[in-house]
């Protein structure tokens, strides 16, 4: 028996989350039985605690879960202290998460002020299989709610906890598409009232798998409390409600529900939506399952709100068939900040994740943005530092980090793709850091982060803009380079970058101009050791895989040179560059005064070193 005891006290259930990339795993340790036990997670190969501040149920749920438990019956302070590590605090599940990396937390190892007398416990279990059935009610959809329990059926107290979350389980249980109401019976019951306290989240396929007080713990109840409800399916506006994604891919983007022949969103204020969501959304739109669920995108426009708090099991044919509170029946606090969105799994492999500075000052600084899945969104400041900035620099071709969380940029709308970013430095990708999940944040975009990195120490090429051009006076631009600096730069530069901005000059008065500047591209790219002296821009010639692309007669434009040099990993760094503004020959002219303005128009507004 001694040693049967000292089996149980030293297994542990250990469970791994497929394709996490920092290899999170769970296990319950010290326990009298295998469901009970202190909790560790796995973190990067090392095991280690979880401090109980704000440790509760649902965060019990999510770690239950992993291990295969239907539910979770207590979320506990270890009996036995544990060692090492302890991994995380203030966790903040919603109970419906798939691994606990996926919830709330201020960071791996950031624990200060917890110790050991703090870790977490769990007490794990698994649903029984109970039956309801509806008694007393005018009609077959209605009635008092009524459960089997040790094959004697009894009622569930209506404590106040009651609700159309509860309801939406009981009536999925008797194949009803939805619940309508959550009352009290009208005529009272008999016999045992089996349980109060009920707290479901209008997914769970039974009411076993709810938060209870335990079956038959329902001291303060009587029969005059008994829960009732009213089932009902879908309607015929209900079952003809489409959906769609807006964004730059099909499998990508926001969800949008036409009902009763009307567009609207999806708020998430809550914060419920998750991938068993996604899937009922991405097999609605014909794919096999979604890939992720997207928490937060702040809408483009302002669009009407249809539903909020939607919590599915992931097998519905239909987002009707969810728990919601209703057509456009919306919590005053949604706003068109709380959107949401889906990724759907596709038979194409994605392309590589990208990233950009916008909305900035230059082109080294800017709001950080990433392409995931073909999709631009922006990153959550929340947990970002030094390191994880360092990846994003290098992947732009950059060799460090001037400022790694800047808020010197414009500010934009749609998907924030990250939180919790977690790098070593040494990620070839953003992709390959650690965080919670792709889709899965909590933040504004006033919380965009935002980085400006270092040039490289190349000094910028020099150059004039000539009116002497070798084709099109009206299409095209002569770039003189100054001698000596190409000679120079020539043996350490990969390549020089040509980048164009047209400029729209709009006239004020006889003193006065406005200048809107348009998005910039690439012309060209010259080798290094191919530039001699001249170069002519808008040649339609392609360069290095560029297009050299014919300018347009009588308007203003801004080149921009920069050079280009190889860095230690094979990837660019890309120095400073120096710029120049002109006006290209205006093809036609009315009158002879307008004649000569116009041979003589082409001009260079300024040159001069800048750093972008």
């Amino acid at each position: 028996m001694a040693h049967l005891q000292l089996l149980l006290c030293i297994v542990f259930l250990l469970v791994k989350v497929k394709g996490n990339k920092n290899d999170i795993a769970v296990r319950l340790m010290d326990g009298k039985t295998p469901n009970k036990g202190r909790v560790e997670v796995r973190y990067k190969g090392t095991w280690g605690t979880i401090c109980n501040e704000e440790w509760d149920i649902w965060d019990a749920y999510v770690v239950c879960h992993m291990l295969n438990y239907s539910k979770a019956v207590t979320a506990t302070t270890a009996s036995v202290k544990g060692t090492a590590h302890i991994w995380l605090k203030e966790l903040d599940c919603f109970g419906s998460q798939e691994s606990i990396d996926q919830c709330r937390y201020v960071g791996w190892g950031n624990t200060g002020g917890c110790n050991h007398s703090r870790d977490a416990g769990v007490v794990c279990g698994n649903a029984i299989h109970v039956n309801v059935r509806l008694v007393n009610g005018k009609t077959p959809n209605e009635g008092r709610v009524e459960v089997r329990y040790n094959d004697t059926w009894g009622t569930i107290c209506n404590d106040g906890y009651w609700d159309i979350q509860d309801a939406y389980v009981v009536c999925h249980m008797l194949n009803y598409s939805k619940a309508v109401t959550a009352t009290t019976a009208s005529i009272k019951g008999t016999g045992p009232i089996w349980l109060n306290g009920l707290g479901c989240l209008g997914y769970e396929e039974s009411i076993d798998q709810c938060r209870h007080a335990g079956w038959g713990n329902t001291s303060g109840c009587d029969h005059s409390r008994d829960a009732g409800v009213i089932c009902g399916n879908l309607t015929s506006e209900e079952t003809a409600i489409e959906v769609r994604l807006v964004g730059d891919q099909n499998h990508t983007g926001k969800v949008e529900i036409k009902y009763n022949g009307t567009w609207g969103v999806v708020c998430d204020w809550s914060r419920w939506w998750d991938i068993r969501d996604a899937h009922v959304i991405c097999r609605m739109l014909g794919y096999k399952a979604a890939e992720h669920a997207i928490r937060f995108i702040e809408g483009e426009t302002p669009t009407r709100m249809l539903m909020y708090s939607v919590a599915c099991n992931g097998r519905e044919k239909s987002i009707a068939e969810c728990y919601h509170l209703g057509w456009w029946s919306i919590h005053s606090w949604c706003s068109n900040k709380d959107l949401v969105g889906v990724v759907c799994q596709t038979n194409e492999d994605p392309p590589p994740v990208q990233v950009r500075l916008a909305g900035g000052r230059s082109a080294i600084s800017g709001r950080l943005e990433v392409s995931y899945h073909g999709q631009w969104g922006t990153v959550c400041n929340v947990g970002w530092d030094m390191k994880d900035a360092e990846v994003v620099c290098r992947m732009l071709g950059y060799p460090g980090v001037q400022e790694y969380n800047t808020t010197n940029f414009t500010h934009v709308k749609g998907i924030i793709w990250l939180m919790f970013v977690g790098c070593t430095g040494r990620e070839a990708s953003i992709a390959d850091c650690s965080h919670i999940g792709w889709g899965n944040t909590i933040c504004y975009h006033s919380q965009d982060v935002g980085v400006t990195c270092k040039m490289a120490s190349s000094s910028a090429p020099r150059f004039i803009v000539s009116g002497e051009t070798h084709g099109s006076p009206y299409t095209t631009a002569m770039l003189v380079f100054n001698s000596s600096t190409t000679d120079k730069e020539r043996n350490i530069t990969k390549a020089f970058q040509i980048t164009i901005t047209k400029l729209e000059v709009s006239s004020l008065n006889c003193y006065r101009s406005s200048i809107k500047v348009n998005h910039s591209y690439v012309t060209a790219e010259i080798l290094g050791s191919s530039l001699v002296g001249n170069f002519t821009i808008g040649d339609g010639n392609y360069y290095h895989g560029y297009y050299n692309v014919p300018l347009e007669p009588g308007s203003t434009y801004r080149v921009f040179v920069r050079t280009v040099i190889t860095a230690h990993n094979g990837g660019n760094n890309y120095g400073e560059a120096a710029n120049a503004t002109f006006t290209t020959r205006v093809k036609t002219c009315i009158g002879y005064f307008w004649s000569k303005i116009g041979q003589n128009i082409f001009s260079t507004a300024y040159q001069n070193i800048h750093t972008y």
